[in-house]
């Protein structure tokens, strides 16, 4: 059986064995400032929901004019871009947008189905 201190050299940061510490010769893991911004989708009745935050959520409600643009409804950001990237591969599908605060849902776009009656 060892001993504590034949357990402590074994175990402990000095003996290098322990990655991302100095005595390894490597450095440490830390996050990368391009990495991309979590985009959180759910599924709700068959459709893709995208959370957004309250801003983006509060202009997607606002009176729309039937040639505005979706980026101005969404945004150019990471999330708007995903939403976009989803609208232009799946044409016949429904959008629904969350609220990141309240969790309060509404259509960004109708399902195809819902859209011709």
């Amino acid at each position: 059986m060892k001993t504590l201190e034949e357990l402590r050299e074994m175990m402990g940061v000095g003996g290098g064995a322990i990655a991302g510490t100095k005595e390894a010769g490597d450095d440490p893991p830390v996050r990368k400032k391009d990495q991309a911004k979590l985009i959180r989708r759910n599924k709700f009745m068959q459709n893709e929901v995208f959370e957004v935050p309250a801003s983006v959520y509060n202009n997607i409600l606002r009176p729309k004019f039937r040639t505005e643009r979706f980026n101005s409804i969404v945004g150019a950001d990471e999330i708007g871009e995903a939403i976009r990237e989803y609208a232009r591969n799946n044409p016949g599908k429904g959008i629904l947008v969350q609220c990141e605060n309240t969790g309060a849902m509404t259509w960004l776009r109708l399902p195809r189905a819902k859209r011709t009656k």
